[in-house]
């Protein structure tokens, strides 16, 4: 390690005065190395102190430091420049001497050597020339070291003294307590715990006082972790009668201080022992009321809490002790929630269970049930709500075990089988197809997300179209501006063969309804017109009875083939064929009696002035009906005409 060394301060420590210790006066200085520290100021910097034991002394001194394996670092000799004032209390001056900054900064050993010299030689003589040196752990910036008395600790001293008094931290000047002790502390470094430290007078009256250790009503200490020996037992005295006794209030540790020097002993000092609380019996237990027994095997129970599924309670220690934490199971019998009888669309979620532990929700045609099974051995309750539903919105859509309405177990039905469901039942959406959409859109319907399905407005049912029941002309080639269907498919397309018919029926889409059997023909010539015959507009005479050689029709047939009844008639239509129109109405008569024929009457061939002289309707016509008279200019005709087909 390298060091470099500064000239820092130069010390003279002169005229200390004289101890008188009894009969004896020490003569001589006693030079100690009291401690080796880092500077407060700059932790870089190491200081030695170095305190006189003995009488006052005029020379100067040095100093010397060695760091692990490092180099000797010695200060310059003192002289006589800086004067210790003798006001100083005897025994008490102390001085430091800074070393140099050495830039250390990790742990080590240093010995540090005070020696008193005259100009420059080791010239002045110790009472003790045993004690000029110091072995001590030093600590680099930064590094924490809690302060720990030295070996003086606990021992009897006569005099004021500066040795061994810390074996880790920063040295105190000890001091008289006044109470037969040297009272000193041992600092701890960059936050290190301080160390308080004693050591007794020799030849004063010490009385017995209980140390750090007596805590009679606080806290208490491990058992097994004190013997006699213990450090703290006595603050003074020698400890005495150590002892565990074992008390109504707890095992405990008891002990006198024995005075010193004819000192008087002090009381009973004692630490009760650290009593751990302990779970009893009942612990891990199954109750169905909060236990009240077997609570704690050690320490304090404390009131039993009522949870859910358990009870708990501590038990506390004492003096100190843990405290133990305590369970037993509480035996809960199952209970419906108020979602037992209740409605639903879908499977309830909360209130299943007022107690108890609510198993899965499952679903059949009418009902959501569950369980309340009991905890720690307590019954278990059936539960279940009614299942709503909802009306089918067309069709058997989404209705999958065909109840006639749509439910959750729907929903349920159509995930388990949706690859084996007809199209009518799951293509709620009409896609064509039964997918995982479907099962979605199936489920917002049941929560009331939707009012309706998809498909629903895709339904088609089927019709006969224009072309159903007719018969198409010999000429015709296909159905023209007619339709098969109005509406649906038509499962036969083929247009009828001459004198031949076609069937096919037109079927619904979506579910939709197919028609019945729709069917079209084909004449299998070319059209015949219906015309009417000769008996057309003809009376027979009453002695006939058919039409002889006349024909109703032309051409086409008749409707009405029958003769006319005596004074009656008949009515037909000449019916085309293969398409040719029909004829307008025919019809014949018949007389009603036998024919008369027309006979002029006695004025034939006679003159007369006027036609009024022709007054009788013998003179006219002596069979038949007078027609009119008809001027001729130098003449009258007129003409009696026959009856029931009688000549004119």
């Amino acid at each position: 390690m390298s060091s470099k060394i500064f000239k820092i301060f130069c010390f003279c420590l002169c005229s200390l005065g004289i101890l008188v210790g009894g009969n004896n006066v020490l003569a001589a200085p006693d030079l100690v190395v009291a401690d080796i520290y880092n500077y407060e100021n700059n932790c870089n910097i190491i200081m030695v102190k170095v305190c006189n034991q003995g009488s006052s002394m005029s020379a100067s001194f040095r100093v010397s430091l060695k760091i692990g394996d490092g180099p000797t670092i010695l200060n310059d000799p003192i002289d006589n420049s800086v004067i210790i004032d003798s006001s100083v209390p005897i025994k008490t001056p102390c001085v430091s001497v800074a070393m140099g900054s050495i830039g250390y900064n990790s742990v080590s050993t240093a010995t540090a050597v005070a020696d008193a010299i005259v100009a420059g030689q080791d010239a002045v003589a110790e009472s003790n020339e045993n004690n000029n040196s110091l072995t001590k752990e030093i600590v680099g910036c930064g590094v924490s070291r809690n302060g720990q008395c030295g070996v003086s600790n606990g021992q009897t001293f006569p005099n004021i003294f500066m040795e061994n008094l810390c074996t880790q931290g920063k040295v105190t000047i000890p001091v008289d307590s006044g109470s037969g002790t040297w009272l000193w502390t041992c600092n701890g470094i960059n936050g290190g715990t301080n160390a308080s430290c004693y050591a007794y007078k020799a030849g004063a009256p010490i009385n017995g006082q209980c140390g750090s250790q007596n805590n009679p009503s606080g806290n208490g200490v491990v058992r097994d972790s004190l013997t006699s020996s213990s450090p703290n037992l006595c603050a003074a005295g020698n400890v005495s009668n150590f002892q565990i006794f074992n008390g109504g209030d707890g095992d405990a540790y008891w002990w006198l201080c024995d005075g010193l020097n004819g000192g008087n002993g002090s009381n009973w000092c004692l630490v009760h022992i650290k009593a751990n609380g302990s779970c009893g019996t009942s612990n891990g237990g199954t109750f169905s009321s909060a236990p009240t027994t077997n609570l704690c095997s050690a320490g304090t129970a404390s009131s039993v809490t009522t949870n859910s599924t358990t009870y708990t309670w501590t038990c506390a220690g004492a003096y100190g002790g843990t405290t133990a934490s305590c369970s037993a199971n509480r035996t809960v019998n199952g209970s419906c929630g108020t979602s037992n009888g209740q409605s639903f669309y879908v499977p309830p979620t909360t209130n299943l269970c007022n107690a108890g532990n609510a198993s899965s929700v499952t679903t059949n045609s009418t009902q959501f049930t569950w369980t309340c099974s009991g905890i720690n051995g307590g019954s278990t309750a059936s539960c279940s709500s009614n299942q709503l539903t909802r009306s089918r919105p067309c069709l058997k859509y989404g209705d999958i075990n065909q109840s006639g309405a749509i439910n959750y177990y729907d929903l349920i039905l159509a995930f388990e089988q949706l690859e084996n469901l007809a199209l009518d039942l799951i293509d709620v959406n009409g896609s064509g197809s039964g997918d995982f959409n479907d099962i979605v859109d199936i489920q917002n319907y049941v929560n009331g997300t939707i009012s309706t399905f998809s498909v629903c407005s895709k339904i088609v049912n089927g019709s006969c179209g224009t072309a159903n029941g007719k018969t198409y002309l010999y000429s015709a080639s296909s159905y023209g501006s007619d339709t098969q269907c109005a509406s649906g498919t038509s499962t036969n397309t083929a247009f009828p063969a001459a004198g031949g018919s076609v069937s096919w029926v037109c079927n619904g889409a979506y579910g939709g309804t197919n028609s019945g059997t729709c069917s079209a023909s084909r004449y299998a010539s070319a059209p015949v017109n219906g015309s009417c015959g000769t008996a057309n507009g003809k009376t027979y005479l009453y002695s006939a009875s058919s039409y002889g050689s006349d024909t109703q029709c032309a051409s086409g047939t008749s409707t009405n083939t029958a003769f006319p009844a005596a004074g009656g008639s008949v009515s037909w239509v000449c019916n085309g064929a293969y398409g040719g129109t029909n004829s307008g109405t025919c019809s014949a008569s018949r007389y009603a009696s036998a024919p008369v024929n027309g006979s002029c009457g006695t004025a034939n061939g006679h003159g007369y002035y006027a036609t009024s002289e022709i007054d009788t309707a013998a003179e006219r016509c002596s069979a038949g009906t007078f027609t009119s008279f008809t001027n001729n200019g130098s003449s009258w005709s007129w003409a009696c005409n026959g009856s029931n087909g009688g000549t004119n």
